[in-house]
């Protein structure tokens, strides 16, 4: 059967129709870059061996692990800082992660976003954002967080997920038996890092941390202390005076020497042996307990 005239026609002006509408006007923008926000240090490394610190849940929202965010991209060649948060922001809703509204007019290119995570105001941090004060005023300070990373943006590559790690270890210190004429502790700890550097988790500096503890429950007493990773191994002194009614350092420790590492639980216990009039001082390394001092009267 012969097609006529008109039936190829008809069939050339359909062809041009479904041709042209392939044919788009405009090309649409490049994906603007994404980045996702999510907390890898939820627990400490060592949560399961240490008692006196409950695990919590790996799948909480991401605010509570980390209440408030301060980011800043750079460009990697420049060193220019091309997007910022603009101050510190507050972690809200129930997502697992955090999605900064990064600009879309940032170029292809190569970037460093730094994340600041948990601290309460950016008092501590340099001008430029790039370096964290330890431990103000000789004072704990906050559960501090960081991720520092290279995102490489172009066409292929506009989604990323960087991780936040936690920057401090945690101190505990359990008292057993304390005497009752006892009301107070002064807890000092030195040789510990004063600030952290963005780049590389590179920590510097020399600091200590000094903080005072009502005696409630003399039976058994147990403070938790943030604090930064020690300068060098068993290059922490943990020092311990008790006070009396009267503000004497009756009982007083000589320095114990400890390890602190970021996320990561250290665990020291004092308890009290009336026979010696003395307190014996365990520090628990793994799964044991090992006796590192003795006190006594002064």
């Amino acid at each position: 059967m012969k097609l006529s005239q008109y039936a190829y026609l008809a069939f050339a002006m359909a062809g041009i129709a479904i041709t042209s509408s392939c044919i788009r006007d405009e090309i649409p923008d490049c994906p603007p870059m994404q980045v996702k926000i999510v907390v890898k240090d939820k627990n400490y490394f060592n949560v399961d061996k240490v008692d006196l610190e409950d695990r919590v849940s790996e799948s909480l929202p991401f605010k509570e692990y980390v209440p408030t965010l301060y980011w800043v991209l750079r460009d990697v060649a420049s060193g220019e800082v091309v997007d910022s948060s603009n101050g510190l922001i507050t972690v809200d809703g129930n997502a697992d992660y955090v999605t900064p509204s990064i600009c879309p007019c940032i170029p292809h290119g190569t970037y460093v976003l730094t994340v600041w995570g948990g601290l309460k105001d950016s008092s501590h941090l340099t001008e430029n954002m790039d370096r964290l004060s330890f431990h103000p005023g000789n004072t704990p300070g906050e559960d501090v967080y960081l991720t520092n990373d290279t995102l490489i943006y172009d066409a292929w590559r506009n989604d990323h997920i960087v991780e936040l790690e936690r920057t401090k270890g945690k101190l505990i210190v359990e008292k057993v038996g304390v005497p009752s004429y006892i009301v107070k502790t002064e807890k000092n700890i030195s040789g510990i890092y004063g600030d952290l550097h963005h780049h590389d988790f590179s920590y510097g500096g020399e600091t200590s941390v000094r903080s005072l503890l009502d005696i409630t429950d003399h039976s058994r007493t147990v403070s938790k202390t943030l604090l930064s990773p020690s300068t060098t191994k068993d290059g922490s002194n943990l020092n311990i005076q008790f006070l009396s009614k009267e503000g004497n350092a009756d009982i007083k420790s000589g320095d114990v020497k400890i390890n602190m590492h970021r996320n990561e639980l250290t665990w020291v216990r004092y308890v009290w042996d009336p026979a010696t009039g003395s307190f014996k001082i365990y520090i628990k390394i793994n799964d044991s307990w090992e006796l590192v001092n003795n006190m006594g009267i002064l």
